[in-house]
């Protein structure tokens, strides 16, 4: 995590702590229920920014992977680090990436792989 998201974790982290102090000290369960809701709150920031690392992580390595190609291949970038056209002598490709999670099967996991064929297919 970068510096801003490390000091915004942390004030959540202070602000949800002083919250279920207060709570304890002066019996007042509206404080503590701030307080869980403000650790619920970092963790889902947490999970947020991690998320957000990976998928950058991904696309750099994408990148890195379409760079490191033969000499006879030609790229065209039609989104940087996202969607790309692999020309070679014989064809062209369409690679698409995107940041969907790869451990599920669910109904948005499978919408958004269709609309990634959808989109290879609008640009081929």
């Amino acid at each position: 995590m970068g510096m801003k998201s490390m000091l915004g974790f942390g004030a959540l982290a202070l602000l949800s702590g002083a919250f279920l102090r207060l709570g304890e000290e002066y019996g007042v369960p509206a404080l503590r229920m701030l307080g869980f809701w403000s650790l619920a709150g970092a963790g889902l920031f947490a999970a947020r920014e991690i998320g957000q690392r990976q998928v950058a992580e991904g696309r750099s390595r994408f990148q890195g992977v379409i760079a490191g190609l033969g000499a006879g291949q030609k790229v065209e970038w039609v989104e940087p680090g996202r969607v790309a056209l692999l020309h070679s002598p014989e064809r062209v490709l369409v690679l698409v990436a995107d940041g969907m999670a790869a451990y599920g099967n669910s109904l948005l996991s499978r919408m958004r792989f269709r609309n990634a064929i959808e989109k290879a297919r609008a640009i081929a």
